[in-house]
């Protein structure tokens, strides 16, 4: 017997030997039954796999590669998948680091530095593309579309710290590591995130220490130890919706091609043959030349122009009609299922499907609630980012004062101490909301900084150039606030 024949006879016989231990494994779990009917297997349903608990080892190398190949082409080619991703993205928006040392004078030199040097694009992204504020929106990005982004402080060449962002294909496993390696991260007995493994673009794989990295995702999972796509629940919906509409387009193309039909009444012998008839009466025609010329035998009318033609007519058969196809689609139920599939799609991302799929729709009372749904949505994804900035900012305002191109603050200041303020809040009606604010600031029931933070500003710097212009208004004689209020005197009385 051959060396091919005794392997084969040994792949067939693991095979079967693999088979009933399958079937053996099946049969037990048949028999165990449970008073919870929903832990129970039924040939009336199809059967729920999992594969592990260990919710560490549920996301393989496989399945993260194929969920990523996934995501970028649908945000590539479908447009609810990048509302998903680039559209809440831009609605978190960025944050602001206000500084609070116990410094004044130092607080604002601090705060202008920053303005200065880490919202410059040359100086805080490697690559020169964003500056600090736009780089936290393409973190957001990043991490709902591939599921996570690996920043990495380096010393850019403006002498500064510079981040140099990974995405999240390059984040493997080094070849040869211990267990203690999941997913491209090095991890201890809590899961905490000790290193990472880059891949360049010549295929090595370099390990970066957790402390030289600025890592960041939105975790859906405590015992996780990377996310994935935001949308890795709705990427088959996703392309189900953009099958069915290819579908449904090609069906109207066709049938807008075949724009005509011939109708033949029973008495009609012609049959057929009544049909060809307009192509046969419009092909025959001539186009004259109008300058008295003979005419051109190549000239002659196509059977497209019979639907441009001015003025002409077919010579129909006796009992014969033209007729016009009419195209409903999409159907309505088309339509019906679509909408469903983009609802799912949305309450899975956790976000309402009328923000992200049809805000005109929105009214009323709906329109609050659904806002501040969003709100709160984007105030939970907002912790992220501020941990995020926190550490960053930290670290790089120390490099800062070390490099001697920010002088230390006086005393026992505590230059890492800040507040981070985010954009101004959105809103459809901001002369009532504004009517609103002011009558709880007159009456001490909401505070100054709860107001200028929801405007994106920081409340001392806004008080001391109030300061600074009722001042200054007053050096120029100008009494606005007492022409205000003869205005609103004379309203009164009036």
């Amino acid at each position: 017997m051959s060396k091919n024949a005794n392997k084969l006879k040994r792949s067939a016989a693991a095979r079967a030997k693999l088979e009933a231990a399958q079937y053996e494994q099946a049969a037990a779990h048949l028999k165990a039954i449970s008073g919870f009917d929903g832990a129970n297997q039924s040939e009336r349903r199809g059967w729920i796999y999992w594969p592990t608990l260990d919710p560490k080892k549920e996301l393989d190398a496989y399945s993260r590669t194929e969920l990523l190949k996934k995501s970028r082409w649908l945000r590539a080619n479908f447009g609810l998948a990048t509302r998903i991703c680039s559209g809440l993205a831009d609605l978190i928006g960025y944050l602001t680091p206000m500084s609070l040392s116990g410094d004044e004078e130092w607080d604002q030199l601090a705060d202008d530095h920053w303005d200065d040097r880490a919202n410059e694009a040359s100086v805080i992204d490697a690559s020169g593309n964003f500056g600090i504020r736009e780089m936290q929106i393409q973190l957001n990005k990043a991490s709902f579309g591939d599921g996570d982004i690996l920043p990495v402080m380096i010393k850019g060449s403006t002498g500064g710290i510079s981040i140099a962002n990974y995405q999240s294909h390059q984040i493997v496993t080094p070849p040869g590591a211990d267990g203690t390696w999941i997913d491209g991260v090095r991890i201890n007995k809590f899961r905490k995130h000790l290193a990472y493994g880059v891949r360049d673009e010549n295929g090595s794989v370099k390990q970066i220490s957790a402390n030289d990295a600025l890592y960041y995702s939105h975790p859906d999972d405590l015992g996780r130890i990377r996310p994935p796509t935001i949308l890795s629940h709705a990427i088959n919906h996703m392309q189900d919706i953009s099958e069915i509409l290819a579908d449904v387009k090609l069906t109207i193309k066709v049938a807008a091609q075949l724009g005509l039909y011939m109708q033949n009444d029973s008495d009609n012998p012609s049959g057929n043959d009544g049909a060809r008839s307009i192509a046969s009466v419009l092909r025959d025609e001539r186009l004259s030349e109008g300058d008295g010329t003979p005419e051109n035998p190549e000239n002659k009318y196509k059977v497209e122009d019979f639907y441009r033609a001015q003025g002409g007519m077919a010579n129909l058969p006796k009992g014969a009609k033209v007729g016009v196809i009419q195209d409903a689609r999409p159907h309505p139920n088309q339509v019906a299922l679509i909408e469903y599939l983009i609802r799912d799609i949305s309450w899975g991302v956790g976000v309402s499907p009328d923000l992200l799929w049809n805000i005109k729709e929105l009214g009323g009372a709906n329109s609050r609630i659904a806002n501040a749904d969003l709100d709160r949505w984007i105030s939970c994804r907002l912790l992220r980012l501020r941990s995020w900035l926190k550490r960053f900012r930290a670290i790089w305002i120390s490099y800062e004062i070390e490099s001697g191109r920010l002088p230390e603050p006086a005393g026992k200041a505590e230059y890492w101490k800040a507040t981070f303020l985010p954009q101004a809040s959105l809103t459809a009606d901001k002369g009532k909301v504004g009517k609103l604010n002011i009558e709880l600031v007159s009456n001490h029931l909401r505070s100054l900084q709860t107001h200028f933070a929801e405007e994106g500003l920081n409340w001392e710097r806004e008080l001391r150039q109030i300061k600074k212009e009722k001042q200054f208004m007053d050096d120029l004689g100008l009494a606005l606030d007492e022409v205000a209020a003869a205005r609103k005197n004379k309203k009164k009385a009036a």
